[in-house]
């Protein structure tokens, strides 16, 4: 998978979301090896985007393709500073179901000197967070060649998630909060970007 991600400041909510929504609609979703993208604004008036790819193609997102330039350029009037575009071909991707099923979605934008560590804390974190949290139907996280990382945590609907038998035992519990604990440590820069 190719992950594209962007994110900015919009000064004009409303008008940066139709016009990113008309680029899904009208330019994204007719891209060659197109597989979706999730986007929207925080409380705290926070744009993000995670577009998805099969790989990296001539399809991806790009402002010099003809006719997208203009679009960019009136998009980003949108933002007191220009969006910021990251790629990444380094993908990482643990999901029981589709992405366009979440209702709400939890980005986690950090760094880290150490991703190998992360990459194995979440393998770990992955069967626990399953019998958990049975709301959350899965991850993806981008990884860029800067050490930044990016992931887009995604939640069922209320009502719909799969209820588990009885609770946690003790020591999963433990686990579970020695897990998050190690991986918070190992990361930089933390922040939360909620939409849905």
């Amino acid at each position: 998978m190719f992950v594209q991600v962007v994110t900015g400041r919009p000064l004009a909510h409303q008008t940066a979301l139709q016009a990113w929504h008309n680029w899904l609609k009208e330019v994204g979703s007719r891209l060659p090896g197109w597989l979706g993208g999730t986007s929207g604004i925080s409380p705290d008036g926070k744009f993000i985007a995670l577009l998805r790819f099969e790989a990296i193609t001539a399809g991806v997102f790009t402002s010099e393709r003809p006719g997208e330039d203009k679009w960019w350029a009136d998009f980003t009037r949108c933002f007191a500073e220009a969006p910021i575009v990251v790629d990444s071909s380094e993908v990482d991707v643990a999901m029981t179901g589709s992405p366009e099923e979440a209702s709400s979605v939890q980005f986690v934008l950090a760094r880290t000197r150490n991703p190998a560590r992360v990459r194995r804390l979440n393998a770990r974190l992955k069967p626990l967070v399953a019998r958990h949290h049975p709301d959350v139907i899965g991850n993806i996280v981008a990884w860029h060649s800067n050490g930044d990382m990016t992931e887009a945590v995604y939640f069922a609907p209320a009502g719909s998630a799969t209820k588990r038998d009885g609770a946690l035992p003790d020591t999963e519990l433990e686990e579970l909060e020695e897990l998050d604990r190690a991986w918070f440590s190992a990361l930089d820069d933390v922040e939360f970007i909620a939409i849905g």
